[in-house]
């Protein structure tokens, strides 16, 4: 049986870390860590639906500009997950642009913050001009970051260094295939 990933390294085994896993027959797909992507042609990333970055050193995360460039005018909503701090770098990078046309667009960013025993959630809206909102209250974590029909993520907070960062594992629903024949 043919697995549901298909999972690309975008810059090699040796340029800035991200992970693209498309989910085969989908039409979705899913990044881990947003190294540089302004490479990657945008056929390829507009599938994306969530990011998992691990920590928001330059080279896991200086692709965000770009991908929030590509994804400004669709009516979507993006899911970032990372660690603790996670929230404060968005709002960071969106401070340093001017959201006076954006009134008109649909797009969304969703971002989740987990930590040890929590998961806080906040929205960015373009409509907004990207004000952070709250997603309701903090939520307890128990491991599983998303739980969807094809796909778990599942994640520990650690510190290494001084720094937060998440790892991770996806896991792919487990699937049978029955036949009726005798």
């Amino acid at each position: 049986m043919k697995t549901t990933f298909r999972p690309r390294l975008l810059n090699g085994q040796t340029g800035d870390p991200a992970l693209l896993v498309s989910l085969r027959w989908q039409g979705r797909a899913l990044l881990v860590d947003l190294g540089r992507i302004d490479r990657t042609p945008a056929a390829t990333l507009l599938p994306i639906e969530a990011v998992f970055v691990s920590h928001t050193h330059m080279d896991h995360f200086m692709g965000f500009d770009q991908l929030l460039r590509l994804f400004l005018a669709r009516d979507a909503t993006l899911r970032l997950y990372g660690p603790a701090g996670l929230a404060d770098c968005v709002a960071g990078k969106l401070a340093g642009y001017t959201w006076n046309l954006t009134d008109e667009y649909a797009f969304t960013l969703e971002v989740t913050e987990i930590a040890a025993r929590q998961m806080t959630s906040w929205r960015f809206a373009a409509r907004q001009r990207f004000a952070r909102e709250p997603l309701g209250p903090p939520r307890p974590f128990t491991g599983v970051v998303v739980a969807d029909p094809v796909f778990r993520v599942e994640a520990a907070s650690m510190v290494e260094a001084g720094v937060m960062l998440e790892a991770g594992v996806m896991l792919e629903a487990a699937e049978a295939a029955v036949t009726t024949e005798r």
